[in-house]
């Protein structure tokens, strides 16, 4: 049996749906290839003949093909705001799509997916992010002095962090203010004379400013034949990388270097 072809209409449809799902698996942190192979069986469960793909870490554009039909949309990529449950959500909604689901369905459900509140409120994650980088801190071998200075410049730095991208500001300055103001809290533990060795509180309370879903993502792509997105990645990476050292160096250079 012949398969009927799409209109216009309906291929608009099928990219409009295609593409929101494509820009949020990227803003939350998946792999270039994960993406690509998404995208592509979900236009062809749809019905469309054939689907050219161009994924890139700012853009998704793709042409849609059905007989002498054809659709091409683009899209901008916001902001990478890690969320692995969503795309986990996302990955497992895509997945158990069937030929019998329309995109006006699977549009719907992702915008339902989207709308939800998110599991964790903001602070949550920032007393998180504070725990976890005082945890390193007791790693490496840190007194319960530095575990709990480690702790204190972390919060403080991640909520000041969290200000800063709700009021937009560019990423790479809010995460050098972060860094900033983590140095500056350790120090004043350390000029207090509170710390025994300063190096492992200062280490740990940046730790989470490290761009780890960019850097792991960097690999994946360039070992998968993604070069032009891995190189992309990596060099964002690196822009963050040295975002947080010119902040700890400018924290260091304020503190006199008694640190």
């Amino acid at each position: 049996m012949e398969k009927a072809e799409l209109s216009r209409e309906e291929l608009k449809k099928i990219a409009d749906t295609s593409l929101l799902v494509g820009k949020t698996m990227l803003e939350s942190g998946a792999e270039i290839c994960i993406v690509e192979e998404t995208l592509s069986k979900l236009v062809q469960t749809f019905g469309c003949d054939k689907a050219n793909l161009s994924v890139l870490p700012q853009t998704i554009a793709m042409t849609l093909v059905s007989g002498n039909e054809f659709r091409t949309k683009m899209v901008h990529i916001g902001t990478l705001k890690p969320d692995m449950h969503r795309l986990s959500e996302l990955y497992k909604l895509t997945k158990n799509v069937c030929s019998e689901c329309t995109p006006t369905d699977l549009l719907k459900q992702t915008k339902d997916l989207l709308s939800q509140n998110q599991q964790f409120s903001g602070y949550q994650k920032v007393f998180a992010a504070a725990l976890a980088c005082a945890s390193f801190a007791a790693l490496f071998n840190g007194t319960a002095a530095e575990f709990a200075a480690a702790f204190i410049a972390t919060f403080l730095a991640a909520s000041l962090k969290k200000t800063l991208d709700a009021k937009e500001l560019n990423p790479l300055l809010s995460i050098m203010v972060a860094s900033l103001l983590a140095t500056v809290c350790v120090g004043v533990f350390s000029s207090l004379g509170l710390l025994e060795d300063t190096k492992i509180a200062l280490a740990s309370s940046v730790l989470f400013l490290v761009p780890g879903v960019q850097l792991i993502n960097t690999f994946e792509d360039i070992i998968k034949g993604h070069y032009l997105s891995g190189l992309a990645r990596g060099l964002h990476g690196l822009l963050i990388s040295f975002a947080i050292v010119f902040g700890i160096a400018l924290g260091l250079k304020l503190l006199g270097g008694n640190v």
